[in-house]
């Protein structure tokens, strides 16, 4: 097994080289199936700026397969799936392991940032325009 200090290295010399570093978690069984985030923090702290750790697991590993104009950033268009967590995982990449807030397919899978969610209750919604009636 490699020390630490070796893997740190291997990462700074293939950022150096201008290799392109992705996430590429295998969970060989169905324990460990959603810890990806292990592998961003596991990046971080083996040298690679926070940034670039999210890039690895987002729009870089995107890339790397062929489907970044699907894939790999929030546009119009591509699939919507995201999360959020409620601090800056910028500043603590540990943030990436307390997901509160999950979106798949453009559909909202989990929510624990939304008052109403987190109560239960329904949000009250803005007024909304009437509906135009059909011309006669």
């Amino acid at each position: 097994m490699k020390s630490a200090e070796s893997v740190r290295q291997v990462v700074r010399q293939a950022q150096a080289l201008g290799v392109k570093i992705v996430s590429g978690y295998d969970a060989s069984t169905p324990t460990t199936q959603g810890q990806n985030a292990r592998e961003i923090v596991a990046l971080q702290r083996s040298g690679l700026p926070a940034l670039e750790a999210l890039r690895a697991a987002t729009s870089r590993a995107a890339e790397l397969l062929g489907l970044s104009e699907h894939v790999g950033a929030l546009e119009k268009g591509r699939y919507a799936d995201l999360i959020a967590v409620a601090g800056d995982p910028l500043t603590d990449i540990t943030e990436v392991q307390r997901v509160r807030f999950v979106m798949k397919g453009g559909g909202i899978v989990r929510d624990e940032l939304t008052p109403s969610a987190r109560s239960g209750k329904p949000e009250e919604s803005p007024a909304q325009p009437p509906e135009a009636s059909p011309s006669r």
